[in-house]
């Protein structure tokens, strides 16, 4: 009996070792009230859950100090704590869905910033984005850098192994100057090159005129 278990205990493993985390990270997880401060413990921005677990929530930013709320706004959907992005001064939030082009940024006085990914993107690097059991995954990773949202977008597509994936592209927003920046383009011809191991590419022939 303790052998069967045991063994089942070390399949139930190597199995969540295999599965990609964001297989695991869009599972139907229930959504929970949260909090979550700055670095210096000066903001505080929270969610909290209505009567139904699927249902409306309510996001505010406090000052701590004064205990002061800055903002407040109903969603039609509660976020998860991981989805939820609090620079270091306090002044922007940022919402951000892994599966999903669009993310919100809310300003210094709570107004809310509806931007999408996907005019950021080649029509070569969307084709490239990987195809989960969530659906297409558009941000593999999301922080703040100061007052700079920088959200790397997985432009490399998805080979084995899973944990050496190619380096993507990373999209950067300042939210002051509500400008995008982003890493150049890589040719589909330098790919191609690079992905190639141990050979030449072959010269281009000249047109004749």
């Amino acid at each position: 009996m303790l052998r069967c278990l045991a063994r089942g205990l070390l399949l139930l493993s190597a199995v969540l070792l295999l599965v990609p985390r964001e297989a695991l990270a869009c599972s139907l997880v229930v959504p929970r009230s949260w909090t979550k401060r700055t670095a210096d413990g000066a903001f505080e921005l929270s969610s909290r859950m209505g009567e139904r677990a699927f249902g409306p929530a309510t996001l505010s930013l406090r000052e701590v100090r004064s205990n002061k709320k800055l903002w407040e706004h109903t969603l039609q959907g509660a976020p998860h704590e991981q989805q939820a992005l609090l620079s270091p001064s306090g002044q922007y939030v940022a919402l951000v869905d892994d599966f999903s082009a669009e993310f919100t940024v809310y300003g210094p006085g709570g107004e809310a910033r509806k931007l999408s990914l996907e005019p950021q993107l080649t029509a070569g690097e969307k084709r490239k984005l990987p195809q989960t059991s969530c659906g297409q995954q558009w941000v593999s990773a999301a922080r703040f850098e100061g007052e700079l949202l920088v959200l790397e977008v997985p432009t490399g597509g998805r080979v084995p192994p899973i944990y050496a994936q190619p380096k993507g592209t990373a999209v950067r927003f300042e939210p002051k100057t509500r400008q995008f920046t982003r890493d150049a383009p890589v040719p589909e011809s330098s790919r191609r090159r690079g992905s190639s191991r141990g050979t030449r590419p072959s010269p281009r022939r000249a047109r004749r005129s």
